[in-house]
C-alpha cells in the first residue's frame, strides 16, 4: 500500500471550518429558495405563474453572479484575490 504525498485534508482544522461554513451557507440559500417559493404561493391571487417567475428570477441571479464571480476570480492571482477582503475590511474601519 502506497501512501499519498498529499496529507488527509480532513485532519486540518481550517479545511473542516471551511466545509462547516460552506454547509451553513448552503442551508441558508436553500431556506431562502423555499421561503420565497412559499411566499409566492401564499400571496392572494398568486399561482403557478408567480411561483415560476420567482424561480426563474432566482435561477438567473444565481447564474449571473456565479459567472461574474468566476470571471473576476480568474483575472487576479489567487494570493492577491484572497487577501483583498482583508484589505477592504481594514480600510473601512
Amino acid at each position: 500500500m502506497t501512501t499519498s504525498p498529499v496529507p488527509h485534508l480532513r485532519q486540518h482544522p481550517a479545511f473542516r471550518s471551511w466545509w462547516l461554513a460552506l454547509g451553513v451557507s448552503n442551508i441558508g440559500t436553500w431556506m431562502q429558495v423555499i421561503g420565497l417559493s412559499l411566499l409566492a404561493l401564499r400571496l392572494p391571487g398568486s399561482g403557478a405563474l408567480n411561483l415560476g417567475t420567482v424561480s426563474l428570477v432566482q435561477a438567473i441571479a444565481f447564474g449571473v453572479f456565479s459567472l461574474g464571480g468566476g470571471v473576476i476570480t480568474d483575472r487576479f492571482p489567487p494570493a492577491e484575490f484572497c487577501s483583498s477582503p482583508s484589505r477592504w475590511a481594514y480600510c473601512w474601519r
